[in-house]
């Protein structure tokens, strides 16, 4: 007979887990911090995925597709956002209205207890357009596109106006030997097309490949699968490594490049007196390295050798060329003479221009046509034959000891495999702050995104090679800042500053968290009319808001020392800019900077004058208008977080259903205050006082939108203001 089988035993008891049970037992992972909540990223098949929040780091690169997404929400706040504010207050007022109409009270009432008041009506004002800037280049202007400058539309390379000289450098790269070739060679090129000058003497790049001279002397590859396995101290040996053999190309010669063609490497020194100039470098015998000497210009210093000859005098002398052409003896400066590499030839300059010399390496050795020879003062040549022993030389420096004399190299490149955030402040951190030579970032991984616009990208680049390279020898800047006067004519600088030596200083804080947390005050000045160039200063305090009377008085007197040795005239008024304030402090931080700033001014007057007031009948502080302390200062309180919404009140008067872009509302019409805006509209002789009371005690205000339909914005993210915001953080 057959028997029923038994029944199934029950089912185990479901196991309830909490989060922290189930990544413990099915993972093996014990969380930190089980408490905190769990991200959803989205469905995977018919199931929702969720993460604890403590598995997820925060990304800060770009997205790929960021630059769209940042053009499709400008172009929407352009048709958009302004009007849509008026609206949505529009839509808020009548269903408040209704709620007070239902209520049986009028909406006075309902906001009485509240301490508010309701003005429903819009403000209306007359605002300024100011004049659209112009970016000029040497060959062109820059075309602009929804409020920003477009570079791109130009595939011929807009020359520089006033382009850097590239006397040195190095490179790390951190991809395959042939990328970084064809990248480089790219590049250099592209930055000789925008008229830097490549002072080298040696060809950058030939056949579309990095020079073959250049390769090994100033290259030092890192190459890993993975870029997150360099560590901070291998992108610290490869650059270490990079800078000494560019050093010893360059400086010391090693190669024997500049000998066999009787030239001398170049570069910038400093004087004594901290100017910079340019000289010739002068390698030392081998194998004495740590030392080189230098040939001056000859206005600065017309000696360069002592010799001993054969009459047992030492004589003092200048170096000079002596060039055999056609049988006919030619003596040349050595600044005047040069090799063009891309040319293959030695050219001398005449008359300010350089001419190719009627030999080539190729045919004729360079030292059966070209001799040093050694001048005296009275114009007698000596050549070897005349000396006893080597000449030598007056102006010997020891580069090892203090490198920041003799700049080499110039900058260092570093093409990393992608943007990894790690790798590039571990470059930055080297460069700037143990070797102390400028360096220019690039990823291989943005390079190969380009599609065709690789000239764009490199464009990119130059600009800011261009103003690395900036000193006070060259003055380099990518482009003049101007507008378009009348007749459509070219005015450089920007308005107002340009009409007298105006003094534009910005100054702006970052301060860390935490009871021992510090506040770094960085400071920049204009020191041009287009404020395309720039010095900078920085200083740090206990933490405070306030910055503190001897920290501003130091910031101050530096940036104006900075620019009167740039334009070696004294400044007759000052733009000042003051970012990084709370709202509820601004008259306190007004008065108190005020009296600080002018305090620093008078000092520097007092010591670029060499003494008190140039007028014999001052009168004192206040009244004497050539008094140091009644320079006009006009002070700038940015604030970007407020409220106020500026439309246009007539569509011929817009773009786009919004504002132009420039549009300024300021003056004695507006003040701004806790987010409102209150409008004068008496016009009696008391009202008119009282605004002329407040403009002179600087209490003016006003909104500029910097794009249409968005809020005032002052960006001061400028590389001191990064860096400063690390320190502290």
């Amino acid at each position: 007979k057959q028997q029923t089988p038994p029944p199934p035993p029950p089912p185990p008891p479901p196991v309830v887990h909490t989060v922290y049970s189930y990544f413990l037992e099915h993972h093996g992972i014990r969380l930190r911090y089980p408490k905190m909540p769990l991200i959803n990223i989205g469905r995977r098949g018919p199931v929702q995925e969720w993460f604890p929040i403590e598995f997820f780091t925060q990304a800060f690169g770009k997205t790929r597709d960021a630059t769209e997404k940042l053009d499709a929400a400008l172009r929407y706040n352009d048709e958009h956002a302004g009007t849509e504010s008026v609206e949505q207050i529009e839509s808020l007022l009548g269903r408040f209205g209704s709620l007070a109409s239902r209520s049986g009270r009028t909406q006075e009432d309902l906001l009485r207890p509240y301490g508010m008041t309701l003005q429903i009506e819009a403000q209306y004002f007359k605002a300024n357009v100011l004049k659209e800037p112009v970016l000029r280049f040497e060959n062109g202007r820059a075309s602009i596109s929804n409020g920003d400058w477009r570079l791109a539309e130009n595939r011929n390379a807009l020359g520089f106006p006033s382009p850097a000289d590239l006397f040195s450098f190095a490179i790390v790269s951190m991809v395959d030997e042939r990328k970084t070739s064809e990248f480089f060679a790219g590049l250099l090129k592209r930055m000789e097309e925008h008229g830097i000058e490549n002072k080298t003497s040696v060809a950058l790049h030939e056949h579309g490949e990095l020079s073959p001279v250049l390769s090994p002397v100033v290259l030092d590859q890192l190459v890993a699968r993975d870029s997150s396995a360099l560590t901070p101290d291998m992108i610290q040996e490869a650059i270490t490594h990079s800078y000494s053999r560019a050093r010893n190309f360059f400086l010391y010669d090693s190669s024997g490049y500049y000998r066999d063609r009787m030239i001398w490497s170049r570069t910038t020194y400093k004087e004594k007196d901290g100017r910079l100039s340019e000289v010739l470098v002068i390698p030392p015998p081998d194998p004495e390295y740590g030392k080189v000497a230098v040939i001056r210009s000859k206005d600065i210093e017309p000696r360069t050798h002592l010799v001993d000859t054969k009459e047992g005098q030492d004589q003092e002398t200048r170096i000079m060329v002596s060039i055999n052409i056609r049988g006919h003896n030619d003596l040349v400066d050595p600044f005047d003479f040069r090799y063009a590499a891309s040319r293959g030839c030695h050219q001398i300059r005449n008359q300010g221009e350089w001419q190719n010399l009627p030999f080539r390496n190729a045919d004729v050795p360079v030292h059966d046509m070209v001799r040093h020879v050694y001048q005296l003062e009275n114009g007698r040549v000596l050549t070897t034959d005349d000396i006893i022993g080597e000449p030598k030389p007056f102006s010997v420096v020891l580069v090892e000891e203090d490198s920041a004399v003799v700049e080499c190299p110039s900058i260092i490149f570093v093409l990393k495999k992608d943007d990894d955030k790690a790798n590039y402040a571990a470059v930055k951190a080297v460069t700037n702050s143990i070797i102390g030579v400028p360096s220019q970032c690039a990823a291989a991984s943005t390079f190969r995104r380009q599609k065709g616009k690789a000239e764009q990208y490199f464009s990119n680049l130059a600009i800011k090679v261009n103003a690395k390279l900036a000193s006070s020898l060259n003055e380099a800047r990518a482009w003049n800042t101007g507008y378009l006067g009348q007749g459509e004519v070219f005015e450089e600088g920007i308005p107002w500053v340009a009409e007298v030596p105006t003094l534009v200083i910005g100054v702006t804080t970052s301060s860390g968290v935490g009871q021992n947390a510090i506040t770094m005050v960085c400071g920049s000045v204009g020191l041009d009319t287009g404020c395309m160039q720039v010095a900078q200063d920085a200083r740090t305090q206990a933490r405070h808001e306030l910055i503190h009377s001897s920290v501003l008085k130091d910031i101050i007197k530096t940036l104006a020392i900075h620019f009167y040795n740039h334009i070696r005239e004294l400044p007759q008024r000052l733009l000042f800019i003051r970012d990084g304030l709370s709202e509820g402090n601004l008259d306190r931080i007004f008065q108190h900077e005020m009296k600080y700033i002018r305090s620093a001014l008078a000092d520097f007057f007092r010591e670029q004058r060499g003494g008190a007031c140039p007028d014999p009948e001052c009168i004192g502080a206040r009244g004497c208008p050539r008094c140091a302390s009644t320079v006009p200062i006009t002070y700038v309180l940015c604030q970007s977080q407020h409220n106020v919404r500026v439309v246009p009140a007539d569509e011929r008067n817009a773009i786009k259903n919004n504002v132009f872009s420039g549009t300024c509302i300021g003056g004695t019409q507006l003040k701004m205050l806790s987010g409102t805006v209150a409008a004068s509209s008496s016009k009696d002789q008391e009202q008119e006082q009282e605004q002329q009371e407040e403009q002179q005690a600087g209490l003016d205000n006003f909104i500029l939108t910097s794009h249409g339909g968005l809020k005032g914005n002052f960006n001061f993210d400028v590389p001191l203001r990064y860096y400063a915001d690390l320190v502290c953080s």
